[in-house]
């Protein structure tokens, strides 16, 4: 954990934008879901490990022509899907920024792998603008989603529980229900390597999964939605 510092990851393209701007919480443009309005969103530690995690999983940074509708059905393509190989940059932010400003940080309810250690956090500054003079490109990385899908999760999970890797059930999003044994070929970057016609079919279910949900949702109204966390690439370990 730093103890100086709080860290926002981005994109290069949007870093331009804002160590020209200033640093602004979510709006109803870019935030992935509108309770993002007005809070930014960071993590407590230095570890360049979870900095990647991070990239491979919850950065957006554009969209490819051709995928099926339900692809960008909710204004963002699917987080993690096309990060690796992609750089992503890391903005240190020092702690005593908010604490001067009156700004409460607060953890964050996200609830996936690179949170199992709770250094995601978050904090709620509205239409405040953090300047660029209090802002510092720390890092500059490029996105290694095969290490984290394939090694570090794995890792994590086994020390936060005290189990063998062996022992765990992560249920994706997008690829289903992954095992230890089969995370070399059950992961994005093995779907992305196959053919087109392959990828094009996995799409097709996922569009297949999310119209029945749909309908369900309609017919049943205590059926509970569950498609925010479909469409975040919701990691889930059981």
């Amino acid at each position: 954990m730093s103890k100086k510092m709080y860290y926002h990851l981005t994109t290069p393209k949007n870093w331009k934008k804002i160590k020209v701007e200033g640093l602004k919480g979510g709006d109803k443009k870019t935030g992935k879901w509108k309770e993002d309005v007005g809070w930014l969103f960071m993590v407590d530690t230095d570890d360049k490990d979870l900095w990647n995690g991070i990239s491979s999983n919850h950065l957006v940074d554009g969209i490819k022509r051709g995928v099926p509708n339900w692809y960008t059905k909710f204004g963002n393509p699917m987080l993690g899907i096309l990060r690796h190989g992609k750089p992503y940059v890391v903005i240190g932010i020092k702690r005593k920024y908010f604490k001067d400003n009156g700004f409460e940080i607060k953890g964050d309810d996200t609830m996936d792998i690179t949170n199992l250690f709770g250094n995601h956090k978050s904090v709620r500054i509205d239409n405040h603008i953090i300047p660029p003079s209090h802002l510092t490109m720390v890092y500059e990385g490029i996105t290694n989603q095969w290490k984290y899908e394939v090694e570090d999760r794995w890792e994590w999970l086994s020390s936060a529980k005290d189990l063998p890797k062996e022992q765990f059930v992560i249920e994706d999003g997008i690829l289903g229900k992954i095992r230890y044994h089969s995370r070399k070929r059950k992961n994005t970057i093995s779907y992305l390597l196959k053919p087109p016609s392959l990828i094009n079919k996995l799409f097709r279910d996922r569009e297949k999964e999310i119209k029945l949900k749909e309908w369900e949702k309609k017919t049943n109204e205590n059926t509970p939605s569950n498609y925010k966390h479909d469409l975040l690439r919701y990691e889930k370990a059981s």
